[in-house]
Order: structure tokens, then C-alpha cells, then sequence
């Protein structure tokens, strides 16, 4: 469409296989094919730049282990291609001093995958310096987004998207009191509309 502001240049999926056998995948990958837009599968540990963006992939995969192309599968993760959703840590550095912006991206992680991840996101150093947003992962539902989990990120700031009216009731009362008593603001894309950042 091209009234469309947005430009997609690439695709970034989940790198692990059994994603590639959801529907939604073959869809994104058939439309993709069909206008000429490359695909790029990342797992734990891949990473991508472009200019004063930098991206690292810290899920789906064994962290640590530099993956691309590759998938180093977790046995103890749930079949649920929800908790096999990608989660990004990007940092934008326009001024070279690395205090340009922080954000961690969850996708669609249950609790359980925010508790393997808490010591990744300590090695990030993230417990010491913390992110200036984080997307709270599916729609701030009830089975995302603990305490541990929330506290190890130490987010300055929280994105919720979920939409007008929801059949889901996302996002969750019980995942909003626990945002409101650590005193972190969240923005949710049902009241708020789109919400933009500009550095």
C-alpha cells in the first residue's frame, strides 16, 4: 500500500525450526517472497548493525553461542511457539559514549522463559544499568512478566501493546498493580495509540 509510512527493507524471525512449521510463518515467508524482502532467522547470540543501531539476540537458543544458521534447541522449553519468540536487546549509540537508549523487545514469553533469561540479562549488564523501555512480553497477559524478571531488566519505562477491547482482557490488572507498585510507568498501546520514541 502506498499510503503505508513504513518501509520493510528485511524480515527478522525466530531461528528456531519449529516456528517454521506455524502457519504464520509460511504466510510472512510467502509474502516476503512475493515482494522481494529477505528473511534473516536469529537465535542467542547472533547480532546485527546499522548505523547507531545495535541489535543482539538474546532468545531463542543456548545464549552464549554464536548461532547464525544454526539452533541449539533447550529441551526443558515448552512446546508453545509463544515461548520461542524472539527477545532483542537493542541499544542506540548515536553519540558514541553508550548512554544513547536501551530497549529489550520480549515478544511473546511466558514467565517461565523471563526466568531463564534473568541471568542472560544480568550478563548483559543490564542489572547495573538497566533499560530505558521494555516491551512487556504478550500484551502484559498474566502468564508473562514477573518480578524477578521485571527487576533484573530495571526498565525505566514499559510498552504494553495490546488492543482496544481485547478478547484476552490484555493487558492483565494483576501485571498492571505489579508495574504500579515497583513506580515504572507503562504506556498501553490500547489508550495510549502509537507509541513513538525519538532520541
Amino acid at each position: 500500500d502506498e499510503n503505508l509510512h513504513i518501509k520493510i527493507g528485511r524480515i527478522v524471525i525466530s531461528g528456531d525450526p519449529a516456528q517454521e512449521e506455524s502457519e504464520n510463518h509460511k504466510t510472512i515467508a510467502a509474502l516476503a517472497d512475493a515482494r522481494g524482502i529477505p528473511v534473516y532467522r536469529m537465535c542467542a547470540g547472533d547480532r546485527m548493525k546499522w548505523k547507531y543501531v545495535g541489535v543482539k539476540c538474546l532468545w531463542p537458543g543456548v545464549a552464549g553461542k554464536k548461532s547464525m544458521g544454526k539452533y541449539s534447541s533447550d529441551p526443558h522449553v515448552s512446546s508453545d511457539l509463544n515461548d520461542r519468540s524472539l527477545v532483542l536487546s537493542l541499544e542506540y549509540d548515536k553519540n558514541g559514549k553508550n548512554r544513547g537508549c536501551r530497549a529489550l523487545f520480549t515478544g511473546d514469553i511466558s514467565s517461565e522463559i523471563e526466568d531463564k533469561l534473568i541471568d542472560v540479562i544480568r550478563a548483559e549488564g543490564s542489572a547495573t544499568t538497566g533499560y530505558d523501555y521494555l516491551q512487556v512480553a504478550h500484551h502484559g497477559s498474566a502468564g508473562s512478566a514477573n518480578e524477578a524478571f521485571i527487576k533484573a531488566v530495571s526498565p525505566r519505562n514499559c510498552i504494553i501493546s495490546a488492543g482496544i477491547d481485547n478478547q484476552y482482557g490484555h493487558p492483565h490488572e494483576e501485571t498492571m498493580k505489579m508495574f504500579d507498585d515497583l513506580g515504572i510507568p507503562v504506556y498501553v498501546t490500547s489508550k495510549a495509540g502509537e507509541v513513538s520514541i525519538r532520541y
